[in-house]
């Protein structure tokens, strides 16, 4: 995976981790030093029919937190 995350907004490190974790069920970002976290279930992500994320979904789901994660007040989004 490229993923290109900013510094936690928070404390400011630069050692930030991005998982897609299928042995644990979930996605997953977090700063080293000050462990902030944004993490999704993959219980919490499953469909209507009951069917569970693809691959694909979980791709888009880690692009949609990794804007979230680098989205700052002074960006406008």
């Amino acid at each position: 995976m490229d993923i290109k995350l900013k510094p936690c907004p928070f404390c400011g490190c630069e050692h930030i981790i991005a998982e897609i974790n299928y042995m644990s069920k979930r996605f997953a970002i977090y700063c080293e030093d000050c462990i902030a976290v944004m993490e999704l279930s993959f219980i919490d992500a499953q469909f209507d029919d009951g069917s569970f994320i693809s691959f694909y979904e979980a791709r888009k789901v880690m692009d949609e937190m990794t804007e979230q994660w680098n989205r700052r007040t002074n960006n406008g989004a």
